[in-house]
């Protein structure tokens, strides 16, 4: 039977469905239970929040025949037989802390729920088949408990969404032996992952698509999706892809981070990983994220924005001077600025800020 466990409190799922919240004082908890409850009391609609990463926040309404069609994909694709024990660590606001939640109804696990924090499993003891992560969370994990991961069994499988994996997460994760580690790409409209790529083990360079899963390209190269999840209507997304002849595919960023600087297009999400790769070689441990910003001259001028405060000149020379290795000249920021703290979403995703 699916059994929710919080801190010292557990709850199956028959009591789950008669439950007064009202004696729940832990708004998390009672905010997670509340939707459990409504979905084993056969709700039909289900209110999900996008993150508003890519602009203003935005409510939708997935019926229950998608939302189950998500967790049969996924069970499929990781053989789940149910009874597994999962931990829930994403925000349950959000599709894929809810996500992670019906599955655990639908599939009877047992689930640890936790609020999010930066490392779910400093202080976990509990044996483990199942987890999904923020590359912030694995992060975490791999510097400071890497010894944690011998809570999962050894069919066990760690999930990461909800942003880009870096060159440097994606490193350290190659040489972890167990778990199994995916990257998973989807948004709240297709609810949860319709695509995923193995990070360690067999590392995949490309996503491949979930069974029954449709993609293809638009005018703008624009990927577009179709899956039991979306009912077969299709989604056109702003992300631009390639789709290779395996079926596999790539993002190369979103069709809203393309600046056209002195007539030359530059996706910035492919400067970005460069000089990540930069910043890496010169020991530079900054976040960092590029944007076009307003000029005369170029139109829209690269900008390099790193958090935090101004570099000593001689470590802001020794950048400069690395970026002449890069692979393409029009990828050299013609402009570093500074910005104290950057703006996140509530799920941890930094806000690109336009800046003048």
């Amino acid at each position: 039977m699916a059994t929710i466990i919080y801190q010292n409190q557990t709850f199956d799922k028959k009591q789950i469905q008669t439950l007064n919240l009202n004696t729940i004082e832990d708004i998390y908890l009672r905010d997670s239970l509340l939707f459990c409850q409504k979905w084993l009391q056969g709700c039909e609609i289900v209110e999900v929040k996008t993150s508003g990463s890519t602009g203003t926040p935005k409510v939708i309404f997935p019926i229950r025949h998608a939302l189950q069609a998500s967790v049969a994909m996924s069970q499929k694709f990781f053989a789940w037989q149910g009874g597994e024990k999962a931990l829930v660590c994403l925000h349950t606001q959000y599709i894929a802390g809810k996500m992670m939640l019906l599955r655990g109804l639908e599939l009877d696990w047992t689930m640890y729920l936790q609020t999010p924090n930066n490392n779910p499993l400093a202080t976990f003891e509990q044996n483990l088949d199942f987890a999904a992560f923020v590359p912030l969370q694995m992060q975490n994990v791999l510097q400071n408990t890497p010894q944690k991961l011998m809570l999962f069994s050894p069919n066990a499988n760690i999930i990461i969404g909800g942003a880009s994996v870096s060159h440097h997460l994606e490193t350290m994760i190659a040489s972890v032996g167990n778990p199994k580690i995916f990257q998973t790409y989807g948004m709240t409209e297709t609810l949860s992952h319709v695509a995923i790529r193995r990070l360690n083990g067999s590392s995949q360079k490309n996503f491949f698509p979930l069974e029954q899963v449709q993609i293809r390209l638009n005018e703008q190269n624009c990927l577009c999706i179709s899956s039991p999840t979306t009912l077969f209507q299709e989604i056109v997304t702003n992300d631009i892809a390639e789709i290779y002849e395996d079926g596999s595919f790539r993002i190369l960023g979103r069709a809203d981070n393309i600046i056209n600087s002195g007539g030359v297009k530059i996706q910035l999400e492919q400067v970005e990983q460069e000089i990540e790769k930069i910043f890496e070689q010169i020991g530079l441990q900054r976040r960092f994220y590029c944007i076009g910003t307003p000029d005369n001259y170029w139109g829209e001028m690269l900008t390099l924005c790193i958090e935090g405060e101004k570099l000593p000149e001689n470590t802001e020379d020794k950048l400069q001077k690395s970026f002449q290795g890069l692979s393409n000249k029009h990828f050299i920021p013609k402009k570093i600025t500074y910005q104290t703290h950057f703006t996140e979403t509530e799920t941890g995703k930094v806000k690109r800020q336009a800046l003048l």
